[in-house]
C-alpha cells in the first residue's frame, strides 16, 4: 500500500480508515473498535488521517514499546474525553474487543460488567472507581492477562 497512491488527497476518513484496519481484525466484526481507534489517531479532530496521524497509528499499533500501545489503548478507550475509565467504559470496551476478535463468550466466562468491575477494583489505588492514564498503564504493566486483553 502506498498511501499517497491510495489516498491522493493525503488524507483517509474514518470510513478508509476502517477498511484498512480491518484487514488486521478479519476474524471479528472490527468496524466499532476501529471507530474507537479511528478517533484516537485523528488528533486535530477534523474527522481524517493524513500521512502523519496514519502512519504514528501504524507505528503505535505496531509498536514493541509496550506504555505507549497501552497509552495508545488509554486514548482509545477514553470514550467521552474525561481523562478516566470507569465500569461502563471499560464493560463497552471489553465487549468491543470481544467483537473484534470474534471472540464468543463461553458459559463458564465472567460478563463484560464483572471483569471491568475487577479490573477497576485491582487497578484503582485512589479508590475513586475510575481508572487515571497512569493506573490503567501501571495495572496493565502488572497483570498479563489484563494487558493481553486490553492491550492492542
Amino acid at each position: 500500500m502506498g498511501f499517497i497512491r491510495d489516498y491522493p488527497s493525503g488524507k483517509l476518513d474514518q470510513k478508509q480508515f476502517i477498511e484498512v484496519y480491518r484487514k488486521f481484525y478479519p476474524q471479528g466484526k472490527a468496524s466499532n473498535f476501529c471507530s474507537l481507534a479511528f478517533k484516537a489517531f485523528d488528533r486535530n479532530k477534523n474527522g481524517f488521517l493524513d500521512f502523519n496521524e496514519f502512519l504514528t497509528a501504524i507505528v503505535l499499533t505496531m509498536s514493541n514499546e509496550l506504555k505507549d500501545r497501552l497509552d495508545l489503548a488509554f486514548s482509545m478507550y477514553d470514550i467521552n474525553g474525561d481523562g478516566l475509565l470507569d465500569k461502563k467504559d471499560l464493560t463497552q470496551i471489553i465487549k468491543l474487543i470481544y467483537e473484534v476478535n470474534g471472540k464468543r463468550k463461553l458459559k463458564q466466562d465472567l460478563e463484560p460488567p464483572d471483569i471491568a468491575r475487577m479490573i477497576i477494583d485491582k487497578f484503582d489505588i485512589d479508590g475513586d472507581q475510575k481508572l487515571s492514564r497512569q493506573e490503567f498503564i501501571d495495572g496493565c504493566l502488572n497483570d498479563s492477562q489484563v494487558r493481553k486483553l486490553l492491550t492492542p
